[in-house]
């Protein structure tokens, strides 16, 4: 193909320049800092968010328990098939005090 053809295909495909590559930045910048997060770093933020979501799922369903038995402990701990000394730990670690 000539040049004018390769133009043509490049305006039409929207090609542009091609972007820098990371170790191309690195050595410019001197850093491994370019503000992305490495792989590490997300891991560990989408983890906690995880943990965070799977607590309050935890809670709010233990709350829901709690509603529809009354305030009843040991029922509640028979509906969610658990201990009666693991709900009463639940309640203390989510500051359920009163029903």
């Amino acid at each position: 193909m000539n040049n004018g053809a390769n133009a043509a295909l490049a305006k039409r495909f929207e090609i542009g320049p091609e972007p820098p590559r990371v170790s191309d930045a690195r050595s410019e910048t001197g850093s491994n800092d370019l503000g992305i997060d490495s792989g590490v770093e997300r891991s560990a933020r989408l983890k906690e968010g995880v943990r965070r979501k799977a607590r309050q799922l935890e809670r709010d369903v233990l709350v829901r328990v709690l509603r529809e038995t009354g305030g009843n402990n040991a029922q509640a701990a028979r509906m969610l098939q658990m201990d009666c000394e693991a709900i009463h730990k639940k309640l203390r670690q989510y500051g359920i005090y009163r029903w």
